[in-house]
């Protein structure tokens, strides 16, 4: 009887925990960059595998600081409370006062995907970007690449990143569009001084490099 009192007992705590638990309501991605600010807002669905993909990021170390251009992540749950994340340059978040690197990048990515302006581009290939190389060489612009995902990331200089996937991206820096490029760098996630500008270096070489 004992026993049978003591189950009773865990499965009606068991349920009430279950029926106070907190729920999402909606998430909202707040991006700042260069005095400007966009926000989207998500509905519950989304809100839920957002917030799923962030607890699952796989935290790398622990960073001093950050600056620049970022996007806060909003989750907001029915209780009244929120819980938020700082996504900033491509790999580091900001989470409960911590700064942190961070090894899968599929998030970010994601975000950037569904930013205004963004929703009718397509995501830069490491193919795309061999084509664009073989058809413009040194000559390649940013008007070349205007139609791809982009983020505008850099603040003066007009800086702008292309995530490509979760090793690469593709950082382009001009004085303005309409101007020759100083540099079109495809870069490493793993390491930033990875890196070549692809008007003058073999793609194929620096991938095989990196990768080994």
């Amino acid at each position: 009887m004992k026993k049978i009192l003591i189950a009773l007992l865990f499965l009606m705590l068991s349920l009430s925990a279950c029926a106070t638990e907190k729920e999402i309501d909606q998430a909202t991605f707040t991006y700042s960059c260069n005095y400007d600010q966009t926000a989207i807002d998500f509905n519950k669905e989304t809100a839920k595998l957002l917030y799923e993909s962030f607890k699952e990021i796989e935290l790398d170390q622990k960073v001093d600081g950050y600056d620049g251009c970022f996007g806060t992540l909003s989750f907001h749950f029915d209780d009244g409370t929120k819980d938020e994340v700082t996504i900033i340059n491509h790999d580091v978040i900001a989470y409960q006062d911590k700064t942190y690197k961070i090894k899968d990048r599929t998030l970010y990515i994601t975000l950037v995907g569904v930013l205004d302006g963004n929703e009718n581009r397509s995501f830069l290939t490491l193919e795309d970007l061999k084509t664009l190389v073989n058809k413009k060489g040194e000559e390649l612009t940013y008007n070349d690449l205007k139609d791809y995902v982009h983020l505008e990331v850099g603040s003066g200089l007009s800086v702008t990143s292309y995530p490509i996937n979760n090793d690469f991206y593709l950082l382009l820096g001009t004085p303005a569009p309409d101007e020759k490029p100083m540099y079109i760098y495809l870069m490493s996630y793993a390491n930033s001084d990875d890196h070549i500008d692809i008007r003058f270096e073999d793609i194929d070489k620096f991938i095989e490099k990196v990768s080994i």
